[in-house]
């Protein structure tokens, strides 16, 4: 609840993965349910670990944002996080460096 407040409040807030304490992209997913449980509105949980994360970072001109010109890896999710943020754990697919990878491949042993 203090972290939601300090984001009402305009304050600047990212998320970080706790990895390798915790399974890598997981604790991401556990801060951005915790924030919107918090009452920090879905929009703007997705915003912190986004464009917010590459400017806390100093990375605002070349990511966090769908730009031109920038670098842009995706996630393909079945669902909204904008309505129901737990839908961001339902990863159909990821586009990194241009390249698709199915979550088969993703949760396949090398």
């Amino acid at each position: 609840d203090t972290v939601a407040t300090l984001i009402r409040s305009g304050g600047r807030v990212t998320a970080g993965s706790d990895a390798p304490s915790v399974p890598y992209g997981l604790g991401l997913h556990a801060e951005l349910t915790l924030l919107t449980q918090s009452g920090v509105p879905n929009d703007r949980a997705l915003r912190l670990v986004t464009a917010e994360a590459a400017l806390a970072l100093g990375l605002e001109r070349e990511l966090g944002t769908v730009e031109a010109g920038k670098l842009a890896d995706f996630v393909i999710i079945n669902g909204n996080p904008l309505i129901n943020m737990t839908d961001s754990l339902d990863i159909e697919a990821v586009v990194r460096g241009g390249t698709w990878f199915e979550r088969g491949e993703l949760l396949s042993p090398r």
